[in-house]
């Protein structure tokens, strides 16, 4: 059974994800954050490494280590944000076949993957 505050969280990112990428792509702050947390990723792994992806959202930052040959399984709690990565999945190409998304799951569920 879903805990309530999951699901409060998972309708709430369910109704973001329709603008997520475009509000996250014009917030300057959003932008910087994920940049050092790129320079990290890019210290710690490389070409050929595999990650879980834990609340991947759109996919975002799926695709940005995808293209650089890092596989990753991304899992999130929203339908909404689940369905948009896969929407991308379906029309990008760059390195989205490193990229595979598990059932939507919260990250209290993680054990099912």
């Amino acid at each position: 059974m879903e805990k309530e505050y999951l699901h409060d969280t998972k309708k709430a990112f369910d109704r973001a994800s329709i603008t997520f990428d475009e509000e996250d792509s014009s917030n300057g702050i959003l932008q910087w954050m994920r940049h050092q947390a790129y320079k990290v990723y890019l210290e710690n792994f490389s070409n050929g490494d595999k990650l879980l992806e834990l609340n991947s959202g759109t996919g975002i930052d799926a695709f940005y280590l995808a293209a650089r040959g890092i596989s990753v399984h991304a899992t999130d709690i929203s339908t909404g944000m689940i369905d948009a990565l896969r929407q991308k999945l379906s029309v990008e190409n760059t390195g989205s076949r490193n990229i595979t998304c598990a059932d939507v799951l919260s990250f209290e569920e993680i054990a099912k993957v």
